[in-house]
């Protein structure tokens, strides 16, 4: 019995709202906008500028250098001429023995700057067994992205009666220089 008040009371609020507030047909709310047609001529064309093309449309370069002596460094392959090299990543990877600290870098000269060294933080990996023992391991990366006309060289440098031995890769891409 308690049910029939609540069910009359919502049949009159049904009723007040569909004569008041869905009055009209739901298709004319539905679309307050009006259709627009944007039409251009020869004489007033759409606008179109050209972005420069990004770095990765060039030829990818790679190169690795394996690196046996202190204080060496060993040359990449050469940019060729009227191409510039960006350089995206260096990955180092070398073995020494344990104790001693040897620190990768990759000597570059910029576009426009002096030559530099610059070094790839490395971090140890797990002990490596080789002919003369157990050696530890170190690998690291880094994300250069520098421009160069020149080839980067591969340096590994440490102590110069340290064994060890490393490589060194370049990753990047080459673009004309204009």
């Amino acid at each position: 019995m308690k049910k029939w008040p609540f069910v009359a009371l919502l049949l009159v609020g049904a009723t007040v709202l569909g004569a008041t507030v869905l009055r009209e047909p739901i298709g004319y709310a539905a679309s307050p906008f009006t259709n627009v047609i944007v039409g251009n001529d020869a004489t007033h064309p759409v606008p179109v500028t050209s972005a420069a093309p990004p770095l990765w449309q060039g030829t990818p370069y790679v190169d690795t250098q394996v690196i046996l002596a202190p204080a060496q460094c060993e040359a990449f392959k050469e940019v060729p001429a009227g191409k510039v090299l960006y350089v995206q990543n260096v990955i180092a990877r070398f073995n020494v023995k344990p104790g001693p600290g040897v620190g990768p870098a990759l000597r570059i000269t910029p576009l426009g700057g002096a030559e530099q060294f610059v070094f790839v933080p490395t971090y140890p990996s797990a002990p490596v067994r080789q002919v003369a023992g157990i050696y530890d391991g170190y690998q690291g990366s880094l994300n250069l992205g520098l421009p160069t006309s020149t080839a980067p060289e591969a340096c590994l440098f440490g102590d110069s009666s340290t064994d060890y031995a490393g490589t060194i890769i370049v990753t990047g891409y080459l673009v004309n220089a204009n």
